[in-house]
C-alpha cells in the first residue's frame, strides 16, 4: 500500500470508485472531482495497491466550523488554502479493496498531513452507521448535520489538533474539549 498525491490522471479512476463508494443520490461527477483537484491537488490523495489506485481522500480548507455543511463548500467556491480546518470531502475505496485498511491509512494520512500544515481540527460529515468507524480514529459526534445532500441524513465529527477551532460567524473561539 502506497499514499501519495493524486495526479490529473488518477481523476477518472478516482471517479470510478466514487460510483461504486456511494449511492447515486450523493456521488459527485467526474467534472467535481476535477474541479476540486485543480483548485486544491495538495488536498487529494490516492492509495495504491500494486501500483493501481485503489482508494481517495478528498479535502479543502475553510476558517468556519458553519460552513461544513455548505454546498459552496463542496464545488470549493469556500475553499481557503490557509484555513484553519481541513475537511474531508470524501473517502472512497474500492469494493475489492475493503476491509485491508486503506480508508484508514488514508484518513491517518490526512491527520497527519492537517498536523503539520498547523491545522487546527479536521472536520467530516459523515451517515450514522460510519460514527463508530471514526470514533476509533479520535473523532467526536458535533451534531446531526442541517445538510440533506441525497436526501441522506448526515453528522458532523471533529478530530481536534489544537484546543480551539474558529467559528468566524460568531467572531469568537469555540472550544473544543479534550478528550479524556
Amino acid at each position: 500500500m502506497k499514499i501519495r498525491n493524486a495526479q490529473l490522471s488518477d481523476i477518472d479512476r478516482v471517479h470510478q470508485i466514487e460510483k461504486e463508494s456511494f449511492i447515486e443520490s450523493v456521488q459527485d461527477s467526474i467534472e467535481v472531482i476535477e474541479k476540486r483537484f485543480r483548485i486544491y491537488p495538495e488536498g487529494m490523495f490516492v492509495v495504491e495497491r500494486d501500483h493501481l489506485v485503489a482508494g481517495c481522500i478528498i479535502t479543502a480548507c475553510i476558517n468556519d466550523l458553519e460552513l461544513v455543511t455548505s454546498n459552496d463548500l463542496k464545488n470549493m467556491a469556500l475553499h481557503d488554502a490557509n484555513g484553519k480546518l481541513l475537511v474531508v470531502l470524501s473517502v472512497m475505496v474500492s469494493k475489492c479493496c475493503h476491509g485491508k485498511g486503506y480508508g484508514t491509512a488514508m484518513m491517518k494520512h490526512v491527520i497527519k498531513y492537517a498536523r503539520f500544515h498547523k491545522k487546527s481540527a479536521v472536520v467530516l460529515m459523515c451517515r450514522e452507521h460510519l460514527i463508530p468507524y471514526y470514533r476509533k480514529l479520535n473523532f467526536k459526534l458535533l451534531k446531526k448535520s442541517s445538510s440533506d445532500k441525497g436526501g441522506v441524513v448526515w453528522f458532523e465529527m471533529i478530530q481536534k489538533l489544537n484546543h480551539e477551532v474558529v467559528d468566524a460567524s460568531r467572531k469568537s473561539h469555540v472550544g473544543i474539549p479534550h478528550r479524556r
